[in-house]
């Protein structure tokens, strides 16, 4: 299962105990700068593996990230600080799962988002809005070109 977990911005006492829970129980946890997560987890007695994912390493990741989350283990995706998904890598496994049509081993309703909520919503909304975009590109290229064609003007 895949947990996108929002991170306090500034102070770490401002984690939610839903974050920390997650991450806890996480397998690994991937984020973009190990040692800033390193301090995160340090601040709350959490021993977890973590895995480099930033945008230099994120692409040759996937696929690893995949078969782990296949096999049924608990990753968490953080950011250095905030939430992921809307300007760092962790929208291209959010969309490599999509695409594969992994969506139950992604938990997106299980992601802490205090004290991120209204980020929390715009993360909904980015995510749900690329996969409508991704269906109407589909549904398009189902579509035969003759019923394609404009009707004939008289």
């Amino acid at each position: 299962m895949l947990s996108v977990c929002g991170t306090p911005i500034g102070n770490l006492s401002d984690a939610s105990p839903r974050l920390v829970e997650t991450l806890s129980r996480a397998d690994v946890v991937c984020c973009e700068d190990t040692r800033v997560t390193a301090k995160l987890l340090a601040h709350f007695g959490i021993r977890v593996a973590t895995l480099r994912c930033d945008e230099n390493v994120i692409e040759a990741r996937i696929p690893e990230l995949l078969e782990r989350l296949e096999a049924g283990e608990r990753v968490a995706f953080v950011s250095d600080a905030g939430m992921p998904c809307i300007s760092d890598p962790g929208q291209q496994l959010v969309d490599a799962l999509s695409m594969r049509g992994s969506t139950s081993r992604w938990s997106r309703d299980r992601a802490p988002s205090r004290p991120h909520s209204p980020v929390r919503a715009s993360q909904l909304r980015i995510s749900s809005s690329r996969d409508s975009c991704r269906a109407r590109r589909v549904r398009r290229r189902r579509v035969s070109p003759s019923s394609r064609a404009s009707p004939e003007r008289s």
